[in-house]
């Protein structure tokens, strides 16, 4: 990897860290990408070049958890039952752990329309 494309991962982390500590503190509607930016110390179209939204950093706030959980449940035996309760569980447990603004979110992402 380049250390362009290092800077890059880097810029894009801090964004993201900095756009869910906004969150939790304030909600989503509260954590402008004014706040955001000025928090991670990047320029607005900084954060153009990795997010084109706000809605679109929510996304990817939640992408990772979420896919992790699917691929766990995924690959898990047993009865479907016992499988659907770990995905329930898992989708509350990642909600408690990123907030209810940023589940909320992705649910608003997941649902066109809700």
């Amino acid at each position: 990897m380049t250390q362009r494309q290092q800077a890059a991962l880097e810029t894009r982390r801090k964004i993201t860290e900095e756009g869910l500590a906004l969150v939790r503190r304030g909600g989503f509607a509260g954590a402008s990408v004014e706040a955001i930016t000025r928090a991670a110390g990047v320029a607005k179209g900084t954060f153009d070049v990795h997010f084109p939204t706000k809605e679109h950093l929510a996304a990817e706030l939640c992408r990772e958890p979420y896919e992790a959980l699917s691929r766990e449940v995924l690959a898990s035996a047993g009865p479907l039952r016992r499988r659907l309760g770990r995905l329930f569980r898992g989708w509350a447990e990642i909600a408690e752990a990123s907030g209810v603004e940023i589940a909320r979110e992705w649910f608003c992402i997941a649902v066109p329309g809700k």
